[in-house]
Parts: structure tokens; C-alpha cells; sequence
């Protein structure tokens, strides 16, 4: 993968606290986001989200505002849709049981030892939130006396097993250990609806509010049995962690466990653990449902968890031993990596959505700050070449893939509000060289991991982490690009641009890219609301760039096509524009008015040429004076044969 550009020196020794003179919005400082009430619901999402920038492309917009209102009678939704609602902690759909009732559903013990050894060998979050070696103690004492075994530890088997079963429902040559079912795949998950059900029942019934031992581990896990439950996102999971990190505050997680003399080194450390995946659980859920964030780091000063193997601590440590050097690939230094990207995620965050005014400064800063980030990266974790990993374990491969892909998500949601702007300042040509970067190295790993997680794949048995949260990444992605190609789009075809060669073979490489995503969503959009919804968003996109390359011969003599005329004349009628700025704007690509309308009265009178969309108007009432507006002018040309188009 290429490295990233480096910011020009120039831009990094502008002073940070600049501001834009009064009147004139900073592109970052733009939180309006995008407010619907729609089927009597009412959402709100942030200007970074996928679907908000979709709503920049004025035909993605009218299209999805169409499909989303006639969404209730479409029954292809039942396809996506849960009968239960979800999550089922929050809504109570699972029924009171007592402790007796539930001990009742554990396994033989020869299937719980083969569900546990699973979840510590496929999760890469286990020893993150469960200490393996510790565990099992516990683990060996309820086996002797399974009721003598609080409710919030039983709960935390259940979630256990019930995250195994879900890792094996992917891995089909060893599904059939893990039941009494063997022949059918229904049976498995009838077994995960089972366990998450017994695990909702231990919170409930050992009062998880009441922060008892094992409650955070157990919520944590609960979370993570939802998550996978469906490949769209779900608003009832960021609601539970909620949930789960109010209780962590409350238990004291975001306070570092040196200031209390209470908590031993081997609890302190596997708080830090915990803290530390609640922290990124928060940015990527957040990220992926569009609302700020609710960790802040100001809030909290629980310090990094350290470097070692479980091995290395236990309940007996007096002293916890110093971190291990990076170059020792423990599974914790996955987790620490991820944190510190996280960290700059969340700065970028809290300045996207920020209501005070900032600076282009700011933003070089901050890209500054993720280069560095990114060498820092321990090489074990850094991307290598294909022919280079072929002997590295999966696990590795799927989590340096992972970091890299964080990286390019930083970058890109950083840059992504300068990509229409650059291409009228050019002050931001390397926010937009940097976006359209990152958004291509993104979807490169989409058909990457698409390629490797298919039958007979390398990564085919991990397929179960391409989730929700990863394609949320992709959707982003391939939206900038899409905004980029419309932009594009809009101007002409670059073929009279100075840098043509340079532009031509950009537009060809996210033309391609964007062909290859669309493949990919198309293949998840039976089982996958978004995925549809992206599917469709590029089957529109690439469909309007195919109709706006015209050969040559359909140029104009000002060397536009047909297709950039008509945009512009759309956007002329929509600009709210007084005749003297339509015309400068005419006259920067070489256009004569009235030559203009002569070439193209037959296509706007006859084809009735859609007025001005409802896109940017502030009420329903300049709309229809903006197509009043385009009316008086097409009855104006039809009684004179002639028209200045500098009145529109």
C-alpha cells in the first residue's frame, strides 16, 4: 500500500489559531449534519456520515428520500428485519428466570470446554476483556459446584459460548461439534439465540446495575453477541454501550485504578484493558450511527494498558511487571496500536462537529499528528506484501489489515469536507489529494478481504469480522468517491484541464475502484440493507459518468459536453443567482449565452428538462418561486425564439 503524501512544509507554518474572516464558514466547521422525520421517526446524523454525504449528489439525495418513504410497504425489508427487537436487554424480550432455571441450559461439559477453547483461540478481544488463566480456575471451580457460582459469573460463561457458537456458525467444518444438532445449521442457531438469552438472564437476575463483580465482562460480551446478530447497523446497540459505559464510570473504569489502594495490580490492569475497549467500541459505534462520541478524553485519565501476555500477571502479582517491548507480538499490542489511532480519531471527531470556528491549520496539524501515528506502528502490525505474509498467521494478517484500514479512515473523514472546495481554492489540493487517497486504499481492502474471505481464501475461516463496522468504513469510502465523480461530473471531462494526464488517470482509477466496490455490495444487498443502499448509490453514479462521456463529436465549440452544459445550466437555475454572477460564471468557461441556448433549446423545451431539485432551498416556498422562475423563461423562449439566459 502507498504511504501517504506528506503535508507541504507552507501549510504546516500557517498559525493554528487563524480563523476565516467573518461571514465566511471553514468546510470543517460545518456540523448541520442531516435531520429526517420519516415513518414517524425522527434521526439525526452528523455531516461525516456516509449518508449524509450522499445527500452532496443531488440525484443520490431525491432518489433515497423516494425509496426511503415507500420503505414501510416494501416487504423485502422483512428480510433484514428481526422479529424481536433488539437489543433484547433493553427491551425485555426474554422472560424472568431463576438461577436454577438457567444452570438447566449449560451444556455437558464436553461441549462448554470446546465453545470456551474456541472463543480464547478465534476472538482477538479475549484476553482484552477475560484473563484466560484466571478464568479457567473459576472455570474448574463452578464445574465442582456450579450453584455455588455468583449469576454475573455464570452469565459471563453463557456470553462465552454464545460468541463460540457464532465464531463456528462461519467455519463449517466445525460446526457440527458444537451441538447435539449436527445436521442442521439451524440447530447452531437456535444454540446462539439460547446462550444470549441465558446471558441477558444472569444480567437481569444478578442486577447489573448494582455493578457487581464480572458485570462490565459480561456486558461487554452481551454487546458483542448483538453486534453480530445483524450486518447493518443497529441504534439499539450504540444505546446498550451507553448502557455499558455509564456503568463502567460508575464502577470507576475512567479513573486510573494507581489512585485507589483498593484495587491490586492484577485488577487495575484488566480494568485499563477494559477501559481501553470500551473507548474504541464508543468512536467506531458512534462513528458508524453518525452522533458524537461519550467518552471524552478529558474525562478520563486511565492510562494505557501495558504489553504482556496473559502469562506474564495474575491475582497473585505484588508489582506488575513493566510492558513488554513492542517488537513481542502479544495480543494486547493489537489493542494498544488500535488506541492510539483511535485517539486521533477522536480529536478529528470532536473538530468535525465542533460549533466554534476553525482553522485549515488545525487540520494540517492534525494530518501531521496521524503520519506520525502511522510510523509508529510496530512493523509485526504494519501491512506486508502478499508473498511476504504467506507464512503469518491469519489472525495477524486480519488485524494489520484492520490497522490500515483505520489509518486510511482517519485520513479520509480529516480531508473529506475539503473535496468540493479544492476544486475552486487551491489551498486545499492536498486535502483533496489526501482524501482521494485514503478512499482508494480503502476500497482496495474491501476487495481484498472480499477476495481472501471467500471459500478456499486465506482468511475464509475469519470472514465473521468483515462486520457491520468494518463495511461502515467501505460506505464511506466509496461515498467521498462518488461526491469526487459527481464534482468531476459537474465541470466537464478533464480533458481540458491543464494536469489532464494526471486527472484522466485519477478519474480511471476510482472509476475502477468504484466498478469493484459495487460488485461487492451487489452481492451483500440480499442480506444487507446498506448494502443495497450503497449497490444502489453506485449503479446511479456510474450510470450518470457513463452518459456524461460523449465522444468528441458531441462537444460543443467551447469544448463542453452536453452533459456538463446541462448541469450547468441546472445549477444556474438553482443557485438563487442575480443575473450578473450567472453570467460570470458563463463566461469563465467560455460560454455565449445565447449560443447556448440555441444549441440546446430543442433538448431543454422538448425533453422538459426537470426544474431545479428542492436541494438547498431553505422552504417549500422558494422551491416553487425557483420553478416559477424556469417556467416564465420556457414560456418567454417559446414566444420569442430567443432568450438571454443572464434573466434566468
Amino acid at each position: 500500500m502507498s504511504e501517504f503524501a506528506e503535508p507541504p512544509r507552507t501549510l504546516l507554518r500557517q498559525d493554528p489559531t487563524m480563523a476565516y474572516s467573518k461571514g465566511e464558514q471553514h468546510p470543517s466547521s460545518d456540523m448541520s449534519g442531516r435531520i429526517r422525520l420519516e415513518n414517524r421517526e425522527t434521526s439525526f446524523v452528523s455531516g461525516t456520515h456516509w449518508t449524509a454525504i450522499l445527500d452532496g449528489i443531488a440525484e443520490l439525495k431525491d432518489r433515497f428520500e423516494d425509496s426511503e418513504e415507500q420503505s414501510c410497504s416494501n416487504s423485502e425489508m422483512e428480510l433484514w428485519q428481526s422479529p424481536t427487537e433488539r437489543p433484547t436487554l433493553l427491551f425485555g424480550a426474554n422472560t424472568y428466570a431463576t438461577k436454577h432455571e438457567i444452570l438447566s441450559s449449560i451444556p455437558s461439559r464436553a461441549v462448554a470446554n470446546k465453545l470456551v477453547s474456541s472463543f480464547f483461540n478465534a476472538m482477538d478481544m479475549a484476553p482484552v476483556v477475560v484473563h484466560g488463566p484466571s478464568f479457567l480456575k473459576e472455570y474448574e471451580k463452578f464445574w465442582k459446584n456450579p450453584s455455588a457460582t455468583s449469576v454475573m459469573g455464570v452469565g459471563l460463561l453463557f456470553a462465552i459460548m454464545c460468541l463460540a457458537m457464532q465464531f463456528q456458525s462461519h467455519r463449517v467444518d466445525e460446526c457440527h461439534v458444537m451441538g447435539p444438532h449436527p445436521q442442521s445449521g439451524q440447530d447452531n442457531q437456535h444454540l446462539v439465540r439460547l446462550y444470549q438469552e441465558k446471558t441477558a438472564q444472569c444480567l437481569v437476575l444478578g442486577k447489573y446495575t448494582k455493578c457487581v463483580p464480572y458485570t462490565i465482562q459480561t456486558l461487554i460480551l452481551y454487546f458483542t453477541t448483538e453486534h453480530f446478530q445483524s450486518e447493518d447497523t443497529q441504534l439499539g446497540n450504540w444505546i446498550l454501550l451507553g448502557v455499558i459505559v455509564r456503568i463502567a464510570m460508575r464502577m470507576g473504569y475512567h479513573c486510573d485504578a494507581g489512585h485507589s489502594s483498593q484495587i491490586t495490580p492484577f485488577q487495575g490492569e484488566m480494568r485499563r484493558r477494559a477501559w481501553a475497549i470500551l473507548v474504541q467500541l464508543d468512536l467506531v459505534t458512534s462513528s458508524q450511527i453518525g452522533l458524537p462520541r461519550m467518552i471524552k478524553e478529558a474525562e478520563s485519565d486511565t492510562a494505557e494498558p501495558r504489553n504482556l501476555f496473559d502469562k506474564d500477571f495474575d491475582d497473585d502479582t505484588v508489582v506488575l511487571p513493566i510492558s513488554r517491548p513492542e517488537t513481542d507480538l502479544t495480543p494486547m499490542l493489537y489493542v494498544i496500536v488500535k488506541n492510539r489511532i483511535m485517539s486521533v480519531l477522536g480529536r478529528i471527531s470532536d473538530l468535525n462537529i465542533s460549533t466554534r470556528p476553525t482553522s485549515y491549520a488545525e487540520v494540517i496539524e492534525l494530518d501531521t499528528v496521524i503520519h506520525k501515528v502511522r510510523n509508529a506502528v510496530p512493523p509485526s502490525l504494519q501491512t506486508q506484501p502478499t508473498t511476504k505474509s504467506l507464512l503469518d498467521n491469519p489472525e495477524v494478517v486480519m488485524q494489520r489489515a484492520y490497522i490500515a484500514l483505520l489509518l486510511f479512515k482517519v485520513q479520509c473523514i480529516l480531508h473529506h469536507q475539503y473535496l468540493v472546495p479544492a476544486h475552486s481554492d487551491s489551498q486545499y489540493n492536498y486535502s483533496r489529494q489526501s482524501c482521494i487517497d485514503a478512499a482508494l486504499q480503502m476500497l482496495q481492502l474491501q476487495s481484498t478481504l472480499n477476495q481472501e474471505t471467500q471459500p478456499g481464501g486465506r482468511l475464509y475461516q475469519y470472514k465473521w469480522r468483515v462486520s457491520s463496522l468494518v463495511n461502515h468504513d467501505f460506505f464511506l469510502a466509496a461515498t467521498v468517491l462518488c461526491l469526487e465523480l459527481d464534482r468531476d461530473i459537474l465541470v466537464g471531462s478533464p480533458h481540458q484541464s491543464n494536469d489532464s494526464a494526471t486527472e484522466v488517470a485519477r478519474r480511471t482509477t476510482i472509476m475502477q475502484a468504484l466498478h469493484e466496490s459495487y460488485r461487492i455490495w451487489l452481492q451483500s444487498s440480499r442480506s444487507s440493507w446498506e448494502a443495497q443502499k450503497a449497490a444502489q448509490a453506485l449503479e446511479i453514479m456510474l450510470g450518470k459518468e457513463k452518459r456524461a462521456k460523449a465522444p468528441e463529436r458531441n462537444r460543443n465549440s467551447c469544448g463542453l459536453s452536453k452533459s456538463a452544459i446541462e448541469n450547468l445550466q441546472l445549477q444556474s437555475l438553482s443557485s438563487h443567482s442575480d443575473p450578473e454572477s450567472v453570467s460570470d460564471q458563463l463566461s469563465q468557461h467560455h460560454i455565449n449565452p445565447i449560443a447556448l441556448m440555441s444549441q440546446h433549446s430543442s433538448t431543454l423545451i422538448q425533453s422538459h428538462v426537470p426544474v431545479p431539485s428542492s436541494v438547498g432551498f431553505a422552504s417549500d416556498g422558494e422551491y416553487a418561486e425557483s420553478v416559477d422562475r424556469f417556467n416564465a423563461v420556457r414560456d418567454e423562449f417559446l414566444m420569442h425564439k430567443s432568450i438571454q439566459l443572464t434573466y434566468i
